[in-house]
């Protein structure tokens, strides 16, 4: 059984990224067509891959009493791969290859 000392006295590793290339889904989120009132939220799955969301207002009804409440439903989302080629992204919709 290790003693605490063990445990603090162990040498620690470097850690690589798991990820060697920059992280585009602010640019992505700027880049991508959108409708009036949407927000998008990009994240990234894997190295080249992102997960985008367009989110669109939903308004509640007069009757609700929450007409001062912003709600948002997801109105589209799609799983890209992206490449920053001669400092223009390249963006593959892996959503529609795969229908």
């Amino acid at each position: 059984m290790a003693r605490e000392n063990d445990l603090i006295d162990a040498p620690t590793k470097q850690l690589t990224p798991i990820h060697p290339t920059p992280d585009l889904s602010a640019e992505i989120a700027r880049t991508v067509q959108k409708q009036p009132g949407d927000r998008i939220k990009c994240r990234r799955v894997a190295a080249n891959t992102y997960r985008c969301n367009w989110f669109a207002p939903e308004h509640a009804a007069e009757d609700q009493g929450l007409c001062f409440l912003d709600t948002y439903r997801i109105r589209d989302s799609r799983f890209l791969r992206v490449q920053k080629t001669n400092g223009q992204l390249v963006i593959e919709d892996l959503t529609l290859a795969n229908n």
